[in-house]
């Protein structure tokens, strides 16, 4: 009996020991949402910072695991000791990552003040370990030769023994890094400010953290004893099953937010820019694109990836490429793919080390196509050619042609010389070599200065289509325009000197990325950047969207048209549709059985050759949000005004494209709503693009309002539209027959009237005296305040002003004589006239 008692006192004593070891144990197995977690030692709560104030949690092999965002999930608590730490100390983890932060960023640290005692165990830029402690007045720190790898469970222990003279670093059971000979009476621990996920130096890069983890953290303990290599292997190998699933779930981090697109393709949070590198292989289309997995912001780039069976049903999946040590060490910037003459799927990419860019190749490890390599014979480009006094060098696009490879960088000659695009040749997709720039061109003004984000590809018969994108200059802002030529002996010749614009209006969808359907021909997707205040951006906790697919064909008039995608007709449902309505001028509510904010729209519309009529989206039923499309027969514009389209801070303009109606013609008008994204097709022709940010949910109303002329609804019809997130691809493609050879040709310029121009709106308002060389007067009975503007026939704006008092007296005397277009609003309705404006006789 007594050795039976003796043994359960020992067992006793030995389990008692154990637990004191342990002095710090965060579990984070609360339910996802939760703001804080139990320190399990202490049983102290500890507050989780986080941009919505519902820290997620996902699963993990041992219940479930904080997710990290990279930016602004975190727990930093002050005053906070841990107590037993003499001399000796593990500290043990579970972490899995997407991405690496741009600088070191802490599994856990405990910091004093001045620095000058504690420790951290933190994960640096390209997933190397850093341990830093100090010992007596001394500070050590350790950077790991070895880098973990991503979307994997690893098991992390850092121990330090000053009996034994050592400190390790340990990963999945394996010593990464060993020091010995160290010699000092203890470890520093004093009462400091404690910090997961973030390292203490809060280093900044536009605002936001660089030092916060991403990715997902458990378990993580902290013990006054240094655990034995036999412990260390032991409680690694307790988790056989390393992958993870780290995905977000837009539809959990973003729930309540109305202005996040469903339909477009995007990513699933965080930043994304341009996208490129759109290809067709082994059964999926893949789109490739500029993220920032771990914050809003333009930085420290990586390659986002998604994929799709239709491309209208979209998934994100793991990132392809990442900064790596060397010429990309800064970022992973924007480029293409290829396939090569045997039909194998590589990238080319502009690699940035912070001080210049070379372009680099990479390799899939598989026929998916989720995971690549990096070339070793990067970087393939070291530098823009040095003979040149060259911009920027970036964005290389590849073609094939005649058994050869050809590669274009965007480029642009310093001292105003204009856009430029370097060229070279290869044989092998690794040695290339610089032959005559495949085209340069120093007018600035229709040009620009700088060209980024490039594309060269053949379209029907011999045809080239040359798409640049300008940078913004001298105000204009950044935009996608295009040439036409025929590509021969190695050089494009341009069909005309003058660019075309891709859209109805420039800047509002930029870098389109090309790449040919196998079932319907040549497609892109481009980026619809954001247009509203910067901070409502951050809040939101992502940025941008990009456009959904649009077929381009080359029409008979050396330009492009345009429809969308045939298979987007699978996200449809629940039709509604109506049939012969004729408009009567003025009234409005013509349309209540429309509303929505993920829908399609198609309209057919007879109007006269004196029609002007409006479709308003996006509406509330207090008319304070609405956004106006106007169409314009009389003049031939097409008039986009955002100025009533929200009541937050957002960009808030109108923007005139010109477009030449045909009376006799039926006018076909698809437009896509995805809550704050629109797209308008016109015609199967023409397409234009914005962002609008009703502030309230309930704007959702649709209305089409005749303003003069005879205007009938031949037919209505709306549909809802499903997520690119539901994978099940269900129905046929509605691939438009009938699609126009060609533009119509743009009248010649009105002359002089001989009488008045017409005055007088259907609402009441008057214009007068039109012509006029001096003031123009505006009435407008019952209403008291509004605004007027005058533009010329091509969309820039000349003049504003406010309506007062239910009238405006507008000095036109300085602008010179010709026709111009006055538009106003009472913020209700959206009305235009032509004006001319005469010399003084």
């Amino acid at each position: 009996m007594k050795k039976i008692q003796l043994l359960f006192w020992v067992g006793l004593m030995l389990t008692e020991q154990v637990i004191a070891q342990e002095v710090f144990h965060v579990g984070f197995n609360e339910v996802s949402g939760t703001n804080t977690t139990t320190e399990e030692v202490s049983s102290q709560s500890l507050s989780i910072e986080n941009l919505f104030d519902r820290p997620e949690r996902i699963t993990s092999p041992d219940g479930n695991a904080l997710r990290l965002d990279g930016w602004s999930t975190y727990i930093s608590q002050s005053n906070f000791s841990l107590s037993g730490i003499d001399r000796a100390l593990t500290i043990e983890a579970w972490y899995a990552t997407e991405a690496f932060n741009r600088e070191s960023s802490s599994i856990i640290e405990l910091s004093s003040a001045s620095g000058a005692s504690g420790f951290y165990l933190s994960v640096g830029p390209y997933g190397e370990l850093n341990f830093g402690y100090h010992l007596d007045n001394t500070f050590y720190v350790h950077n790991t030769p070895n880098r973990l790898s991503t979307y994997q469970w690893h098991h992390i222990v850092a121990t330090i023994d000053l009996d034994a003279g050592e400190t390790r670093v340990y990963v999945d059971g394996v010593v990464w890094f060993l020091k010995q000979g160290l010699s000092a009476s203890s470890i520093s621990v004093p009462e400091s400010t404690l910090y997961i996920g973030k390292r203490s130096l809060d280093q900044r890069a536009n605002g936001f953290s660089v030092n916060v983890l991403n990715g997902a953290l458990d378990d993580l303990k902290v013990y006054n004893v240094a655990l034995t290599e036999a412990e260390i292997t032991d409680a690694s190998q307790s988790v056989p099953e390393r992958k993870v699933d780290l995905y977000i779930d837009p539809a959990v981090r973003f729930a309540g937010d109305h202005l996040r697109p469903q339909y477009h393709p995007m990513p699933n949070n965080s930043w994304a820019n341009e996208c490129y590198g759109l290809m067709y292989y082994e059964g999926n289309y893949h789109l490739f694109f500029q993220k920032n997995p771990n914050a809003p912001q333009l930085y420290f780039m990586h390659w986002g990836h998604l994929i799709s069976p239709d491309m209208v049903h979209w998934r994100e999946v793991d990132i392809a490429l990442r900064p790596t040590p060397g010429f990309d060490n800064f970022g992973a910037w924007s480029g293409t793919t290829l396939k090569d003459n045997a039909g194998s799927p590589y990238i080319f990419y502009t690699g940035v080390d912070g001080a210049k860019a070379g372009i680099g190749m990479a390799i899939p490890t598989g026929d998916s196509l989720l995971t690549w390599t990096e070339s070793e014979s990067n970087p393939l480009l070291a530098n823009a050619p040095t003979s040149f006094s060259h911009m920027d060098f970036r964005d290389p696009y590849l073609w094939k042609s005649d058994g050869l490879y050809y590669m274009i960088v965007g480029s642009g000659l310093q001292n105003n010389g204009g856009g430029i695009l370097f060229t070279y040749r290869s044989s092998d997709l690794v040695n290339w070599t610089l032959i005559p720039r495949l085209y340069a061109n120093s007018d600035i003004s229709e040009y620009g200065e700088f060209w980024e984000m490039p594309t060269f590809r053949k379209l029907a018969g011999d045809t080239y289509l040359l798409q640049l994108t300008p940078t913004p200059n001298n105000g204009k802002p950044a935009r996608s325009i295009y040439l036409l030529g025929a590509w021969e002996n190695e050089t494009f010749k341009p069909y005309f000197e003058t660019p075309k614009s891709l859209e109805l209006f420039d800047s509002h969808m930029l870098a389109p990325a090309f790449g040919t359907d196998d079932e319907t021909g040549d497609t892109y997707i481009g980026i619809i950047p954001e247009d509203r205040d910067g901070n409502d951006q951050i809040n939101a906790g992502w940025r941008q969207t990009f456009s959904i697919p649009r077929q381009v064909r080359l029409l008979e008039d050396s330009t492009i048209g345009q429809i969308p995608h045939p298979n987007l007709c699978r996200l449809r449902s629940d039709e509604i549709s109506v049939e012969k309505l004729v408009l009567e001028n003025g009234k409005r509510n013509n349309l209540p059985q429309f509303r929505g904010n993920q829908i399609e729209m198609e309209f057919d519309i007879k109007a006269d050759s004196n029609a002007n009529f409006v479709i308003q989206v996006l509406k509330h039923e207090d008319e304070r949000e609405y956004t106006t499309i106007t169409f314009d027969y009389e003049l031939n514009k097409i008039i986009l005004d955002r100025r009533q389209s929200s009541l937050s801070n957002t960009l808030k303009n109108t923007r005139i494209g010109n477009f030449v109606f045909n009376p006799n013609d039926t006018l076909n008008v698809r437009i896509f709503i995805d809550h704050s994204t629109l797209e308008v097709f016109v015609q199967n022709l023409t397409v234009f693009s914005a962002r609008v940010y009703p502030s309230r949910a309930e704007s959702d109303l649709v209305d089409v309002v005749a303003i003069d002329g005879e205007v009938s609804v031949v037919s209505a019809k709306k549909w809802e539209m499903a997520s690119m997130l539901d994978h099940e691809v269900v129905g046929q493609s509605c691939v438009p027959s009938n699609l126009p050879t060609h533009f119509n040709k743009t009248p010649k310029e009105p002359e002089e009237p001989e009488e008045p121009l017409k005055s007088g709106f259907k609402s009441g308002w008057k214009l007068y005296p039109n012509p006029s060389f001096d003031v123009i007067n505006l009435d407008t009975p019952g209403i008291e305040n509004g605004q007027y503007f005058i533009y010329s026939l091509s969309g820039q704006q000349l003049l504003s002003g406010a309506i007062d008092q239910e009238r405006a007296a507008i000095d036109v005397h300085q602008i010179p004589a010709g026709m111009y277009l006055l538009t106003a609003s009472d913020g209700t309705l959206f009305y235009s006239e032509r004006i001319l404006i005469k010399n003084k006789e």
